[in-house]
């Protein structure tokens, strides 16, 4: 069990009143008065130091009179008895609304470090420099809002969800506007490899970005924030929105668009994953109302995510088979071309294989040089295996190069 120990100072002309409630529910406490104030420590497990501060502010202890002061000791004498619980350890509502206060709110903190990971991040991908581009999920604060609003939302906070989709918003859109302006910027700006990985969408995102969000859930509510900094690398966010900029700057639809899809992926299966995560946590309103409140925000934020992102997969799904089916043909296209060229004692000089994933047909171009002449029917052998091998109908273009001639087979 994990021990949160709280000190309370109050007028000592109040402190009978809340030693009063303490004794009637039955918190174990100590006291001292001094001629002025009271000092009162309570001892107690997470969950019962959270029932503690929603009854204490409730007769107005840290906000119309006196304070508290919630501590996390590192380690205490003798250790406490360890009990098996169902519910992972976690820290108290209040310590994790104090971390949400610094990294999920618009800040000057935070806008300077949205200015420096999305520089980062645009010009990682512009060089096509990987180590730069995850230097700036590093960086990246994007994290920060999107459990600022499932906080929100568990808590039933409209306040604190609002102020998480407003930091999220300017993130996103000074991201999209520098990745837009170093394109213009940057002296002969094309795609790259690396441009072109991020506007990539495949199935793997979805769950890659679902165990993120249950990841950050985690680590913020295990007091284990330096841990957030894999989560962010591993979810992605800042890259495809600097990429959403690059793609404007390019006039290249198939890079803004995915990283368009891929953002807002992220974006949405992070939110309903940390979102489901607190909630299992016992991240909640005590007051009952609040509660009943709480549960049907969340099960309505929770059907319209999931809608949107069974709108997102579409496309998605489609990506996913013509990668799979570049995979599936490649090798087959590979090894047919490199046999029958051996068996033609020719060496393949240049292969190319092409997936058409709107007629599903691969089309194999490669060049082969000869001493010999190479039977015509060559391009057909290689059109059959493959397309046996694959599954997949195959067109085979052969450029033959021998002493004195260049030939040019089809099958």
């Amino acid at each position: 069990m994990v021990l949160r120990a709280l000190h309370v100072i109050v007028p000592r002309e109040r402190a009978d009143e809340i030693l009063n409630m303490l004794g009637e529910e039955g918190w174990v406490h100590s006291y001292v008065s001094g001629v002025d104030n009271t000092f009162i420590i309570i001892e107690a497990g997470v969950r019962e130091i959270e029932e503690v501060m929603e009854h204490l502010k409730a007769i107005g202890v840290g906000r119309e009179y006196g304070s508290i002061y919630l501590m996390s000791p590192l380690t205490s004498l003798p250790q406490p008895r360890k009990r098996k619980e169902l519910l992972l350890e976690r820290a108290s509502k209040d310590e994790i609304l104090s971390v949400i206060e610094r990294s999920g709110k618009l800040s000057g903190n935070y806008l300077v470090l949205i200015l420096l990971s999305a520089i980062l991040a645009a010009l990682g991908l512009l060089a096509n420099n990987v180590i730069v581009v995850i230097g700036s999920t590093l960086v990246s604060p994007l994290m920060g809002p999107i459990t600022t609003t499932a906080i929100g939302t568990v808590m039933s906070d409209r306040q604190l969800f609002k102020d998480g989709v407003k930091a999220e918003l300017v993130g996103i859109g000074l991201s999209v506007l520098i990745g837009f302006l170093l394109t213009k910027m940057f002296p002969g700006a094309s795609p790259t490899t690396e441009i072109l990985s991020v506007a990539q969408l495949t199935l793997a995102e979805f769950v890659l970005a679902i165990i993120s969000g249950l990841a950050a859930a985690v680590c913020l509510t295990g007091g284990i924030e330096a841990a957030l900094v894999g989560v962010a690398i591993a979810a992605s966010l800042l890259p495809p929105a600097a990429n959403v900029g690059i793609g404007l700057g390019l006039g290249n639809p198939a890079i803004l668009f995915g990283s368009v899809f891929l953002l807002l992926i992220n974006i949405f299966s992070i939110n309903l994953a940390c979102t489901l995560m607190f909630w299992v946590q016992g991240i909640r309103p005590l007051v009952t109302r609040r509660r009943m409140v709480a549960v049907r925000v969340i099960r309505r934020r929770a059907i319209a995510v999931f809608l949107a992102l069974l709108a997102l997969s579409i496309p998605v799904i489609i990506t996913t088979q013509g990668i799979y089916a570049q995979t599936q043909v490649t090798p087959a296209a590979t090894l047919a071309t490199y046999s029958q060229a051996w068996s033609a004692k020719a060496v393949v000089s240049s292969l190319n294989v092409i997936y058409e994933r709107n007629s599903n047909i691969a089309i194999v171009q490669a060049t082969i040089y000869s001493d010999e002449p190479i039977s015509s029917d060559i391009a057909l052998k290689i059109s059959a295996i493959t397309t046996f091998a694959s599954r997949i109908p195959t067109i085979t273009i052969i450029h033959v190069i021998q002493v004195n001639s260049i030939i040019l087979l089809l099958g």
